[in-house]
């Protein structure tokens, strides 16, 4: 059961189809390690990380958040309430 499960997240980030600054074409693996390392960088400048999410994404933002703040120290702030998205 685990291995179909993993095979189809597998598949899955298969399909994302991630590019960057120039256009280029990047894997799912290259692409998150760039955007980790974005948010590293910005904490290290002592900037803020900022997210923003309606509907079921609000929930995702907000956990983000949180567990940037809690397991990695990083500020971060959710903007989840519809008076802050228009």
């Amino acid at each position: 059961m685990k291995r179909k499960h993993f095979r189809g997240l597998t598949d899955l980030f298969a399909k994302i189809d991630a590019r960057g600054k120039k256009g280029e074409s990047l894997s799912f693996d290259q692409a998150a390690e760039r955007v980790v390392r974005g948010i590293l960088s910005l904490s290290k400048k002592g900037n803020k990380v900022f997210l923003v999410g309606n509907g079921g994404s609000s929930a995702i933002a907000s956990h983000i958040s949180i567990d940037l703040l809690k397991n990695a120290g990083i500020a971060s702030l959710t903007f989840n309430e519809a008076s802050l998205l228009t």
